[in-house]
């Protein structure tokens, strides 16, 4: 009784995403920078409908010279 709602309720939610060109958040790590000099960036992974593709953005936590989280949902 509640199996039909449901799986209409992914498959909209796959076709939106595939649809659109968007991915939504699925993982993420923040990575140390490899030299002194260097900043941490931050490496999203993201589920497009297709498969899971990662996008970096550099580490800020003020957020003044990167991001300190990833975004949950992004345009590919």
């Amino acid at each position: 009784m509640w199996l039909k709602p449901l799986l209409a309720l992914v498959f909209i939610g796959w076709a939106a995403l595939f649809f659109t060109s968007s991915g939504l958040l699925v993982s993420s790590d923040i990575v140390p920078p490899q030299k002194a000099v260097d900043q941490a960036h931050l490496a999203c992974r993201y589920f497009t409908g297709l498969g899971v593709i990662e996008r970096a953005f550099w580490h800020d936590l003020n957020g003044v010279m990167g991001r300190a989280v990833c975004p949950r949902l992004v345009r590919l």
